[in-house]
């Protein structure tokens, strides 16, 4: 069983991005749950890159990538800033995934051809 609140951050010696093969910033660690065809829940986790070139124009990670254009490191007293900005991020770019994969699977179960969610912003599989 996975906690879907907690996030694991890695800021140093962080891989290429998984999706360009450009310098990620940052690559996180977080719960990650669907329900699969069966019914079943089924839990596990993701990572995501927080990268300049594939993350920027989406504003939860333009927030972020603002605190990393202003410093290399986080100071202390904007620690509980990062923090928030980290999790919204998070969000973001766990929802979308979620909702285009649910629609994507709906269509092909279904076959139908239902257009879903825009897919610009959905995260790459890598």
């Amino acid at each position: 069983m996975t906690d879907s609140e907690e996030i694991t951050f890695r800021f140093d010696q962080v891989p290429p991005c998984a999706r360009c093969g450009g310098e990620a910033l940052l690559r996180v660690r977080f719960g990650h749950s669907w329900t699969n065809i069966t019914g079943h829940l089924v839990e596990g986790f993701r990572e995501a890159d927080l990268c300049p070139a594939c993350d920027s124009g989406a504003t939860p990670a333009d927030d972020l990538l603002a605190l990393f254009a202003v410093a290399e490191r986080v100071p202390l007293t904007h620690l509980a800033e990062f923090g928030c900005r980290v999790v919204a991020w998070v969000e973001s770019v766990r929802q979308p995934r979620s909702t285009w994969f649910v629609c994507e699977v709906r269509k092909t179960l279904t076959g139908t051809t239902a257009s879903c969610p825009d897919t610009s912003s959905r995260p790459t599989v890598p």
